[in-house]
């Protein structure tokens, strides 16, 4: 649909948001708070921006640990090309 999505890390609620559109509309919510998994807070904050052109206003690093003691990264370039590790 070439729109924009805007990804919202709610940290209170434990979800992530996805918004679309210049009015975001809500498209779907991420529930994590049942799958043991804590998020921090994303180094650019708690919202990031994807263009329709699937490139980002917002590069950051998110970092999440699973109640294992496992800990994983994702990061979001400003090509908009998201590495998970």
């Amino acid at each position: 649909r070439r729109q924009g999505v805007l990804l919202v890390f709610d940290r209170g609620r434990r979800v992530i948001e996805a918004q679309v559109g210049p009015s975001r509309v809500l498209h779907h919510v991420f529930p994590y708070h049942d799958r043991g998994i804590e998020v921090e807070e994303p180094t650019a904050g708690a919202e990031v921006s994807f263009h329709p052109s699937g490139r980002t206003a917002t590069p950051t690093t998110i970092v999440f640990h699973h109640t294992h003691g496992e800990a994983g990264t994702i990061t979001v370039s400003l090509t908009g090309r998201v590495t998970i590790r």
